[in-house]
């Protein structure tokens, strides 16, 4: 930018008040941003929440984004969605004392000292790993303070600390052995997890009521990455003994949210049918509506494959008293959320 244009537009930009929420998608927004910023440091000072996404962009400036983070030290909230070629020391003398949240897709070697050092970090969200061989979090130590973590299976397990309260695990298309589950972290104190699995994963549920105990809310998504040669078409919930014995492990769950294409009834969408499979899930009898009086479950949904009517069937299913009854959709949350 010609030196008169940076102060034409420096001069604009100081009468603009500055704003607690940036979100820049672009090399030359970058630029603005930090040439503002720079004139005036109340901009940078002024940001609570900033998000950088250009992932498609064939080069930007490195120094220009390690400067726009320096220029915001009171941000709380940061998405970073960058290019490949992102230089891996970007995070290097950047501190956020307030950081609350952090979303990135940076390869996962990159992050390990600026993960211990923000102490204040609650919410962390994951893109895939960037390292064909272990995760570098492998090495990572004291990052109990994390109690929200979302990312590959395969590189939050190695977050071994005791404190993480929700927890949302997915599958990558490199890494999709169904012993995906067995490697979660052990955490007593984990009150919500979503996570994906994979058809053939038989002890998806037992696995789970191992690692997480005190689990109050689970959301399982059938992933949809091919089936194996010699996978069989079976569910895991098909054996409805092996299912129920899974639930009762997990005490104090209250909410249970599956999503899968698969045909849960023959007659997708009919109540009655619905109902039976509940029973049979709750309970692993036929004909039997209820579930355990020591059951803590209120909430069922069910999002599943319907080749009958062409269509996927959402379904929730609340307990009234002792049976069950689905609710009318409008209005109620959507099955694929957990609150």
């Amino acid at each position: 930018m010609p030196a008169h244009t940076r102060s034409q537009f420096a001069r604009t930009l100081l009468a603009t008040p500055p704003s607690t929420a940036i979100r820049i998608s672009s090399p030359s927004a970058l630029e603005r941003f930090v040439l503002r910023a720079n004139a005036e440091s109340h901009v940078g000072l002024a940001v609570e929440e900033l998000e950088i996404g250009f992932a498609n962009s064939v080069s930007f400036a490195g120094e220009t984004l390690r400067r726009c983070l320096q220029l915001v030290p009171n941000v709380a909230d940061v998405i970073l969605d960058l290019p490949p070629r992102t230089p891996s020391n970007i995070l290097q003398h950047v501190t956020f004392p307030h950081l609350q949240l952090f979303k990135t897709n940076l390869p996962h070697y990159t992050l390990l000292d600026f993960l211990e050092a923000h102490v204040s970090l609650k919410l962390l969200i994951l893109g895939s790993c960037g390292s064909p061989g272990e995760c570098a979090f492998a090495s990572l130590s004291h990052v109990d303070h994390i109690v929200d973590l979302e990312g590959p299976s395969q590189c939050i397990s190695h977050f071994m600390g005791t404190r993480l309260v929700r927890l949302t695990a997915h599958l990558s298309y490199d890494w999709y052995s169904k012993f995906a589950t067995r490697s979660l972290p052990l955490s007593i104190h984990l009150v919500v997890l979503s996570m994906e699995f994979l058809p053939d994963d038989f002890q998806v549920l037992n696995s789970i009521s191992q690692t997480a105990p005190s689990l109050r809310k689970l959301k399982l998504m059938e992933n949809g990455i091919p089936m194996r040669r010699g996978s069989s078409s079976r569910r895991v919930w098909n054996d409805f003994k092996g299912w129920a014995m899974s639930l009762r492990k997990l005490r104090l769950l209250e909410e249970l949210i599956v999503v899968t294409p698969a045909k849960l009834v023959r007659h997708s969408g009919d109540v009655l049918e619905e109902k039976e499979l509940l029973g049979r899930w709750l309970t692993g009898r036929r004909n039997h509506p209820g579930s355990p009086s020591d059951s803590y479950l209120y909430h069922v949904g069910l999002w599943y494959g319907s080749q009958d009517l062409g269509e996927s069937i959402i379904s929730n299913w609340y307990k009234v008293g002792v049976t069950w009854a689905r609710s009318v959709h409008n209005g109620q949350p959507h099955p694929a959320s957990l609150t």
